[in-house]
């Protein structure tokens, strides 16, 4: 005999009490992230070397949208400028003064891009 989960045996026993109960199955809950449009972003790169021991970066903000899409755009910034960086604080951070390579990948995308 299979061993039941804790909602099987659940079911089972109220069957056993109640013939006409029937479980109902929950709803499927679709992850959906809402997608904002490239064009209808505004993002903003600013390069940064205080408090980071001298070593650069660019640090790209105002990104809206979800946790998920603004690593997969961070990996595709790295991967596109060919260095490090990481996502931390809703922020995108570069290594190293690569400004104008950000810019240009990120209006080639659709973005609307402010230097600083």
């Amino acid at each position: 005999m299979a061993k039941l989960s804790g909602l099987d045996a659940l079911s089972n026993l109220l069957n056993e009490m109640d013939p006409k109960f029937v479980r109902e199955e929950e709803p499927e809950v679709i992850d959906k992230e809402d997608v904002i449009p490239a064009g209808k972003q505004k993002l903003h790169i600013q390069y940064e070397r205080k408090g980071r021991k001298g070593k650069e970066v660019c640090l790209v903000r105002d990104f809206q949208g979800s946790e998920n899409q603004l690593k997969e755009l961070a990996k595709k910034i790295k991967s596109h400028c060919g260095v490090g960086g990481a996502v931390k604080d809703g922020e995108i951070i570069i290594q190293g003064d690569k400004r104008k390579e950000i810019q240009k990948y990120l209006v080639d995308q659709g973005f609307k891009v402010t230097k600083n």
